[in-house]
């Protein structure tokens, strides 16, 4: 029988409201003030697909049902995946009901207890088991006439809880004393924020329907911008009102926040109590039938029984997974983030494309519909990743440390005021980054008259490297123990660590052209001269040796800080004189590598140096044993986006790929030099696999706790960290004497040493001693690395290659693309450096 257009208004907004109301002032928590915008953002775009479901029912009458436009659209596939999505969101949100019951009624009824027999029941799970009791007669009834009228008090609900919350501000003494937070906007809590406030707006599948039931089809968009208006100003008042009463203290569900002794905390929590009670059957009995077409014989005889039982154990999966999963804003998050997002934005868009076609479309429709595909897919994949790593973390904390807490930790840095302080607190450990291998020299030394570069480059066996040979060299200079910076720039930064890989190996291409521009080309510091004379060789030798200088200083810190994690209390007296700690490891680790620097020829340590890219590996997989089998498990959350953190993490990031150097040489000792492009890609795709997956681990492991070098957080005693330890200190003790020779050999150049034995111990033992006093005098790894890769590393990598590239080459060689792409990274090359530089310095020197 048609229906009119009020009482369709009635049943629109009915299918709108419900217990999305209670999460609103979370989810304003999450995103800070700035995301009410985004919740009426959010109410628009879900309003203009309603809009599409309708012109999509309007083009074939046989359409009755969401699944009917999908089949419309794609066929039986799109029937099949919209019905996927439609009933697993419905058994989440039936899922979220019982949760949400068990939480109310534990709150007006703490301390319950139930025991049969040796079975105790407590607390919420208590009464999510009490609730499947009273609702599951109400899932037999086929027919769900006897249910309309009951369900129609849901917009009455939702009215009286919010002025019930009202009343506890205003009459019961709760006042608005919350502030919330000082930033304006949480970006790290916006994935959780978007996915909650899609979940307000979760009723497209009932919109076919409703469409189809009124007597005036014309009224239908008036009609859903009544509902979409009245919720959202609902969804809004119940957002302030929540967020200005408790601030950052709001917890998942606004009425837990109540008093309980209070009559208003009573009325809104009996209120909230209806709902779901209410539309349990409803959100059960699509997904029942849908089963029970699938049974033979369940429209035959004794169809009563199968019909009875098949929606008896729906209704005891949800018990099941409610009690497994007790945080029901995670729970309504992810069901916002991947299936709400699908079925409310990103299902209507391709299935209203799909049937009129692109060219039917004004330029305004196509723009808005990709517009709400690409930010439906941006919060589908981040929200859902997000909510995920939340629910794992809460399941984590239950196995390891007993019950959850009552709400899951902020993303933005809400909670407790220790967790606050905790996010507020400047930040003075990045994630560990080894300094960049040098190619080991190999065949006879040069004269000293000779470039001192090409004293240290290796000669070609024959006719050259192998193709083989030359991806290990590549990989040994590319690969060590620095790791991605995820704790400094959170999740969304590691698009930055591809990013930069990819900005490094193209300036590496471009040295490779500038090479090939002159034969005399045999060392980056040739390049300069190449393209700016003298002037030009003098300023690239600075950024190179400078460079290679504070990488051996890092390689003592490094040391230092491992062993002292490994032999912890070590101390030495000598006279008067007590050297502890790192302190005493650093200057242990000098006195053993010394004799190593005395080495002129590298030939003997080119075969040490190799085990580098093993070493890389096996640190990797001893970090990943730990997380797995030595009960570090992965703990930690993380954030999404720390954008004060940006500049040291893209810092830290240009230090990984800070290879450049020996670049040229690699290319002079391959037999076959057309293939150094290939053997570029293939170093750099492989490195970054391994910093992305170390970065990944660590921070999935200790989140924002994880230290400058990860080893330093594994637990002691394990064989894991152990073995992962002793790798780490191989590569510094076979790579300091890369780093030094070249520095040291450009001083006896200068100095005219030539192959005097004295001269030349005597320069690189004071140079140890120099990169000794340094290293204890700033014990700071991950803001040391930071300012090289910041200052040094950006110019080696980036800069230096662009500008002497269109110096040889000019911009009349150069395609307008290829211009402005080296625009663009001379211009990021620059901000990182500035800014970068800047927050390095400022951190070393807020430690003194």
């Amino acid at each position: 029988m048609p229906v009119g257009t009020a009482r369709t208004c009635m049943n629109g907004l009915n299918a709108l409201s419900g217990v999305g109301l209670l999460t609103v002032p979370y989810a304003l928590s999450e995103g800070g003030w700035v995301s009410l915008a985004l919740l009426a953002a959010v109410a628009a775009a879900c309003w203009y697909t309603g809009i599409l479901l309708c012109r999509c029912m309007d083009a074939d009458d046989a359409i009755r049902t969401y699944p009917d436009i999908g089949e419309r659209a794609f066929g039986r596939t799109g029937r099949l995946l919209v019905s996927a999505f439609t009933y697993v969101e419905l058994y989440l949100v039936a899922t979220g009901f019982l949760i949400l019951e068990g939480d109310n009624l534990d709150k007006l009824f703490p301390g319950a207890r139930v025991t049969l027999g040796t079975v105790s029941l407590a607390g919420k799970r208590l009464f999510v088991v009490l609730v499947a009791l009273v609702v599951a007669p109400t899932t037999w009834l086929r027919s769900l006439g006897v249910l309309a009228y009951v369900s129609a008090t849901g917009v009455f609900a939702s009215v009286v809880i919010v002025l019930s919350v009202l009343w506890a501000a205003a009459v019961d003494g709760v006042g608005f004393s919350g502030r919330g937070t000082t930033t304006p906007l949480r970006i790290a809590g916006l994935p959780t924020a978007l996915g909650l406030y899609i979940f307000c707006y979760g009723g497209h599948p009932m919109f076919p329907t409703l469409y189809t039931s009124m007597k005036r089809k014309s009224q239908f968009p008036k009609m859903l911008v009544i509902c979409f208006l009245l919720c959202t100003l609902n969804y809004g008042a119940m957002a302030v009102l929540g967020y200005l009463m408790y601030g950052d203290g709001v917890l998942s569900q606004v009425t837990l926040n109540l008093p309980s002794a209070r009559l208003s905390s009573k009325v809104a929590i009996y209120t909230t109590l209806l709902n779901p009670v209410t539309k349990y059957a409803l959100v059960v009995t699509p997904i029942a039938a849908a089963v029970e077409e699938r049974i033979r014989g369940a429209a035959g005889k004794g169809a009563r029984a199968v019909s009875v039982s098949v929606r008896t154990l729906l209704v005891l999966s949800t018990v099941a997974v409610a009690l497994a999963l007790p945080f029901f804003a995670d729970l309504m998050a992810l069901v916002g983030s991947m299936l709400n997002v699908a079925v409310c934005m990103l299902l209507p868009c391709a299935c209203y494309v799909r049937i009129f076609g692109a060219p039917s479309m004004s330029s305004v429709e196509a723009v808005a519909i990709g517009g709400i595909l690409v930010l439906g897919s941006l919060v589908a994949v981040t929200g859902t990743y997000y909510s995920l790593m939340k629910i794992i973390h809460e399941l984590v904390r239950m196995a390891i440390g007993g019950a959850a807490p009552p709400h899951p930790p902020r993303g933005g840095g809400g909670g407790s005021p220790e967790d606050s302080s905790t996010a507020r607190r400047p930040d003075f450990e990045q994630p560990l980054l080894q300094a960049h291998a040098a190619v080991p020299a190999r065949g006879k030394q040069e004269p000293v008259e000779r470039d001192h570069e090409a004293q240290c480059s290796p000669e070609a066996d024959g006719d050259g490297a192998t193709f083989v040979r030359t991806c290990f060299n590549g990989l040994n200079a590319l690969s060590g123990e620095r790791w991605a910076a995820v704790d400094s720039g959170g999740w969304l930064s590691l698009v930055l660590l591809l990013a930069v890989a990819m900005v490094c190996c193209y300036t590496g291409l471009l040295l490779r052209r500038c090479m090939a521009a002159s034969p005399a080309v045999r060392g980056y510091p040739d390049i300069g001269a190449l393209a700016f004379g003298a002037k030009g060789r003098l300023a690239v030798s600075a950024f190179l040796y400078a460079e290679l200088y504070l990488v051996a200083i890092g390689f003592l810190i490094l040391e230092g800080d491992n062993l002292d994690k490994l032999f912890p209390g070590t101390s030495l007296a000598v006279g008067g004189l007590v050297v502890s700690g790192k302190q005493l490891f650093v200057v242990v680790v000098a006195v053993v590598i010394l004799p190593t620097t005395w080495l002129r020829s590298l030939a003997v340590l080119a075969y040490v140096s190799a085990s580098g890219v093993l070493a890389s590996v096996v640190v990797v997989f001893c970090v990943l044993w730990a997380a797995v089998f030595d009960g570090v498990g992965f703990h930690g959350k993380g954030r999404m986006l720390n954008v004060s953190g940006l500049p040291t993490a893209l810092g830290l990031y240009t230090f990984c790929y800070c290879g450049h150097a020996i670049f040229p040489t690699l290319c002079n000792s391959m037999q076959e030099k057309d293939k150094f492009s290939r053997v570029l890609v293939i170093c750099f795709v492989a490195c970054t696999v391994n910093y992305g997956s170390m970065a990944i681990l660590g921070y999935l492991m200790y989140g924002d706790d994880v230290k400058s070098q990860v080893t330093l957080n594994l637990p002691e005693g394990k064989i894991s960290s152990k073995l992962a330890i002793y790798t780490t200190l191989i590569n510094p003790f076979s790579k300091y004497a890369l780093m030094v020779t070249p520095v040291a050999t450009a001083i006896e150049e200068k100095l005219l040493a030539g192959n005097k034995r004295s001269v030349n111990v005597l320069i690189r033992t004071l140079i140890v001693v120099s990169t000794v006093v340094i290293a204890l005098t700033v014990p700071f790894f991950g803001h040391l690395m930071a300012l090289v890769g910041s200052l040094l590393s950006v110019m080696a990598s980036m800069l230096l290659p662009c500008i002497c590239y269109l110096k040889i080459f000019g911009l009349t060689r150069c395609g307008r693309g290829e211009t402005l792409l080296i625009a663009a990274i001379i211009v990021l090359g620059s901000l990182v450096a500035a800014t970068g530089t800047y927050s390095s310095l400022k951190k070393i020197f807020y430690e003194f």
